[in-house]
């Protein structure tokens, strides 16, 4: 398993949406090799931190926002919860509520601005009532944050693991969705049906949140989990199999983006030339471009993740034939190959 913790919303990347969908291939892969991603939604309640903060939520964006690294929808987005238990016996009072501190101290929930709602949120469209990914997926303990509630399903999903024979049993979010959230407490689900997470300053709403609710809402996703869910979950992955379906469709997505290198032509002549075009990098950082193995330039992506080159045989000194263009960068490496008649 794999959680990270980063609360800088999608409004504070400069390059917009191309730097973020950059982190696409990181994803994609984990995803292929069945090892969940988890994410926590951020604690700035419905607006979210800025990179220009010298404290946590001390300078945030002043609308609604997501965390960037939490909206893929290869990723399992985490919100927070404070337990409702008994301080001296442990015992449950109750449904947990939304972790909400302090005004602004709250878990991240919304809606994406880049990505697409993703096929296994069709069934709860009508109640996210938009065309846009939604966050969180679930939600756990975040009184200190939800830089706590990502690794402690980190160590549930290890559990999982430990269950599923040491079988990785990622990406889970097909699973949550189709199986084990529509279920309820019978799959480990446990409903959170009070709180929110505006942002109230001085006792007066500032920027307005979304509240939980019985079921499945935009607040906590499909709530918290209990110890049913560890069981449930393998149940399910051994079941339908659906983990298996998604990890397909990333490493087909992913040898599409490793695919992606157009040439125009993709045939040219000794003294002619052929454009070379690829997308998908981080905007403004280097690409290193071979061809058959020697290193021919350093590219730098633009601001919309692309990278350009005139192919010029003779000047490169190659022989007719088939030759191999390799595009190496910090996330993606890309390989294709063009033709010299």
């Amino acid at each position: 398993m794999i959680s990270i913790s980063d609360g800088n919303g999608e409004s504070s990347y400069s390059a917009g949406a191309e730097e973020i969908t950059a982190q696409n291939p990181g994803e994609l892969a984990a995803a292929a090799a069945g090892v969940p991603v988890l994410v926590g939604t951020g604690d700035c309640g419905v607006v979210q931190n800025l990179p220009v903060a010298n404290s946590q939520c001390g300078n945030a964006s002043h609308q609604p926002d997501t965390a960037a690294w939490d909206d893929s929808p290869w990723v399992t987005a985490v919100g927070g919860t404070i337990p409702n238990i008994n301080p001296k016996t442990g015992a449950k009072q109750g449904s947990d509520p939304v972790w909400h501190v302090a005004g602004i101290f709250s878990e991240g929930a919304g809606y994406s601005s880049v990505f697409t709602r993703p096929d296994y949120q069709s069934g709860v469209a009508n109640i996210t009532q938009s065309p846009m990914r939604s966050v969180p997926d679930i939600a756990l303990d975040a009184r200190d944050g939800t830089s706590e509630a990502g690794p402690l399903l980190n160590g549930v999903l290890a559990l999982a693991t430990q269950l599923n024979d040491g079988h990785d049993i990622g990406p889970i979010n097909p699973a949550l969705y189709d199986s084990l959230g529509p279920r309820g407490a019978a799959a480990g689900i446990a409903d959170v049906v009070h709180g929110n997470n505006s942002v109230i300053v001085n006792g007066k709403t500032v920027v307005q949140g979304f509240t939980a609710a019985k079921g499945f809402d935009v607040a906590t996703g499909w709530g918290t989990i209990n110890g049913n869910f560890v069981p449930s979950l393998v149940a399910a992955t051994r079941a339908d199999g659906q983990e298996a379906a998604a990890r397909q469709q990333a490493w087909a997505d992913l040898t599409a983006l490793e695919h992606g290198i157009q040439f125009t032509p993709d045939t040219t002549s000794p003294t002619a030339m052929t454009c070379l075009l690829a997308g998908g990098f981080l905007p403004g950082h280097p690409v290193q471009m071979s061809i058959d193995g020697k290193a021919v330039a350093t590219l730098r992506a633009g601001d919309l993740g692309t990278v350009t080159y005139m192919i010029a045989p003779s000047l490169l000194k190659l022989e007719p034939g088939e030759h191999t263009v390799t595009l190496g960068s910090l996330l993606l490496n890309m390989t294709a190959t063009f033709n010299i008649s």
